[in-house]
């Protein structure tokens, strides 16, 4: 049996920071294809893909979107959440603006995102 691989549009947020487009081959579920791109985006899991490793990106962590075929997801402390590109642009946009306007981030989007996600947990 010949197993058919499918060409999958990935987008990899990385909020207030970079944005990666690429596309991928797969045949696997969208929850099984989060944790190999995980992987694939993580110093150290030795799983590294080479868009990774050439890109100089800090590793993917909680917070960050993933798009495959247009369906978006959340990382999130344990796991992916399901979440909608308006929610998307809407984090993106929230960080963005901190980066700038928060001394104590020093224009470091990972620590934005940080304050960001915990602004948002202490309103729920």
């Amino acid at each position: 049996m010949d197993i058919i691989l499918v060409m999958k549009n990935i987008t990899i947020v990385y909020p207030g920071y970079k944005t990666h487009r690429f596309q991928h081959h797969s045949n696997l579920e969208d929850n099984v294809l989060l944790e190999v791109l995980f992987g694939e985006w993580n110093a150290g899991s030795c799983q590294e893909s080479d868009l990774f490793l050439n890109g100089n990106n800090r590793s993917m962590s909680t917070g960050d979107f993933v798009c495959i075929d247009g369906r978006w997801y959340q990382c999130m402390s344990s796991g992916w959440e399901a979440t909608d590109e308006e929610h998307v642009n809407a984090f993106d946009s929230l960080v963005k603006e901190r980066v700038k306007s928060d001394p104590e981030c020093q224009g470091s989007a990972w620590c934005a995102a940080s304050r960001v996600r915990w602004k948002i947990f202490k309103q729920l």
